[in-house]
């Protein structure tokens, strides 16, 4: 018996791109938090082959927008009505948010009752990881779970979508094939500007042991605390916070538990991300 033909929604072709995407996308979480290095280092060929696999995850955005936004295409080739906004916002929603809402509060619910509690939101920053806007403040960027950030940048393309059909249908053909040209101008012009800026990749987990350094450091950057080096000093750390300042050398003692922390992570980031190395 020959298989039922696809539907004209569904495209298995797609399914396999997903496939691919999907194992790429575990293969690079795998090497991004191995133990036996600085997460997001890349040193060897093999790193960079398996940095490259985060690809994955972009090509989930990149089938996401060519699936939603078929319809509207097709719209304004065809010079017909796009799409009703009250059908779409409502499949979308029901597409993430009931997920999206069950996980932050199952997270909440396993951080209060067993932790961690270094990446657990304070009250008052609740209210933007409910309108899906944790990407935008770098005091929630990465909390709660870091995984939902791309939630963030999904919900973010939901609301762009329909405007960009609106703009693009007044426009005409032309005008549309222009108006996409230049948002994709637009997106590679970014990522060259941000790649010559910002060379080191800062991965989430680096993000989130800098945030919990800043709070263990606030109470001592109040009293602008300075520890006087000791002898024989080779490194002087001077750390400039919202709440103050901190001095001290790697001689100084005694030496708190959280100025330790700080000198092991300046170690990390300036030889895993910036390619520094101290000796």
């Amino acid at each position: 018996m020959p298989p039922p033909a696809s539907s004209p929604q569904h495209r298995a072709a797609i399914d396999g791109v997903r496939g691919l995407a999907a194992l790429g996308v575990l293969v690079f979480h795998v090497w991004l938090y191995r133990d036996n290095r600085h997460h997001g280092a890349r040193h060897a060929l093999t790193d960079h082959v398996l940095f490259s696999l985060n690809a994955g995850l972009i090509l989930f955005f990149v089938l996401s927008g060519f699936l939603l936004y078929r319809a509207y295409a097709r719209a304004i080739v065809r010079r017909s009505t796009l799409p009703g906004a009250a059908t779409y916002a409502r499949r979308r929603v029901a597409r993430i948010v009931p997920a999206y809402y069950a996980c932050g509060l199952g997270c909440l619910a396993l951080y209060a009752a067993i932790g961690p509690h270094d990446i657990q939101p304070a009250i008052r920053e609740l209210p933007a990881f409910a309108v899906f806007a944790q990407n935008y403040s770098l005091d929630t960027l990465m909390q709660l779970n870091p995984v939902l950030w791309t939630l963030s940048v999904e919900a973010a393309f939901y609301v762009a979508l329909p405007l960009i059909a609106l703009i693009a249908i007044r426009l005409g053909t032309r005008g549309h094939v222009a108006l996409l040209l230049a948002l994709v101008a637009i997106g590679i012009g970014f990522n060259v500007l941000d790649q010559s800026v910002f060379t080191g990749e800062i991965p989430g987990k680096t993000l989130l042991q800098a945030r919990q350094l800043t709070r263990d450091l606030s109470k001592q950057a109040e009293l602008n605390l300075a520890l006087p080096p000791g002898p024989n000093a080779v490194l002087n750390y001077n750390v400039r916070m919202q709440a103050g300042t901190i001095s001290f050398a790697d001689t100084s003692r005694p030496l708190p538990k959280a100025f330790t922390q700080l000198t092991v992570f300046t170690k990390d980031v300036s030889e895993g991300i910036c390619g520094i190395n101290r000796g």
